[in-house]
């Protein structure tokens, strides 16, 4: 493909980094400073390296068929959508489907995302404010919607699932990162910064800067 492809995961150093068939940059959370801050500094470096197409996987996510990556960006590039990401489709909201199209009302959530260079530049990066883990991809999904006139839908194609994996959204206990009691108490940290944001994103501020700071007001 013409345009250059970034392939990151990140990690916390417990699980192994399985096989993506291509160069794969991984990103080790070594201070568990979160999966935002990870992110941003992969996605930060692939913008740098002028990288069309961006991939960022949790390190329990990987791809199971050959040729995924020009898969997803011919979808994209077809759709006219400039970020996608996995979903729980046993708990998504489904809305329509139409072709290879479903349009879900859930926010993306899963633990891979997908990017083009138009999204960072409109849309910027995660919210570091909110840690180790918890609300950053419900309010970039959010974020994105608002910015590229989605009505409040998010389209996913219906082959995802058998092109990427999750462990995590199969329920496949893989080695956890944290425990239940510490998500449950970062989930509940973060409650207040995504309504804060949500307001925000309805009047339009839906830009973050590489390495900004959200305060809670």
């Amino acid at each position: 493909m013409e345009e250059k492809i970034g392939v990151g995961v990140i990690t916390c150093g417990n699980r192994l980094i399985r096989e993506y068939g291509c160069n794969v940059e991984v990103f080790l959370d070594s201070l568990k400073q979160g999966a935002a801050y990870s992110k941003n500094r992969l996605i930060k470096q692939f913008y740098d390296e002028c990288k069309g197409h961006i991939f960022i996987f949790d390190d329990d996510a990987y791809p199971v068929i050959d040729g995924w990556k020009e898969k997803i960006i011919d979808w994209c590039t077809f759709n006219k959508v400039h970020y996608l990401g996995g979903i729980d489709l046993k708990n998504a909201d489904i809305l329509s489907a139409h072709g290879d199209v479903i349009q879900i009302a859930s926010p993306y959530i899963g633990a891979f995302y997908y990017m083009d260079r138009e999204c960072i530049e409109k849309v910027g990066y995660y919210n570091e404010k909110y840690g180790r883990y918890g609300w950053e991809d419900v309010e970039y999904s959010n974020r994105v919607n608002k910015c590229f006139g989605l009505n409040d839908s998010y389209p996913y194609p219906s082959w995802m699932n058998m092109y990427l994996h999750s462990e995590d959204m199969f329920e496949e206990n893989p080695i956890q990162n944290m425990n239940t009691e510490e998500k449950m108490k970062c989930i509940k940290e973060g409650e207040n910064e995504c309504v804060r944001m949500i307001n925000e994103i309805s009047k339009g501020n839906w830009y973050i800067g590489y390495g900004e700071i959200r305060i809670n007001t």
